[in-house]
């Protein structure tokens, strides 16, 4: 991504819609438990312990870690779709589908 760690993004992509303000991936947790998420040396999120359960905590943990990388593969998926290397072979349309649910999760991650 060519950015310093530190530096939010605000670049478009190969369409020239404009990505999502953020830190860029990867992240990784560094902790045991409940962790904290960096990407580089920068703090992303502390996930301080709380009443739920240590496992839950640790997977609320590894699911904010993995947000950039589910935002890219979205992305990616959705350039397939709609340039049509993704299609749908069975009576269900589970590509339509598929491409509802993830530009929902790139609007939601992107704040757009």
């Amino acid at each position: 991504m060519g950015n310093h760690i530190d530096e939010p993004t605000q670049n478009a992509d190969s369409r020239g819609t404009a990505r999502a303000a953020h830190t860029p991936g990867p992240w990784r947790i560094c902790g045991d438990v409940f962790g904290v998420v960096l990407a580089g040396k920068v703090e992303i999120a502390d996930v301080a312990p709380n009443a739920l359960p240590a496992s839950v905590q640790r997977a609320n943990t590894e699911l904010i870690a993995a947000a950039p990388d589910m935002l890219e593969f979205l992305k990616l998926y959705l350039s397939g779709f709609d340039n049509g290397a993704i299609t749908n072979t069975g009576d269900f349309d589970w590509t339509g589908k598929l491409a509802l649910v993830a530009r929902a999760a790139i609007r939601k991650a992107t704040g757009e």
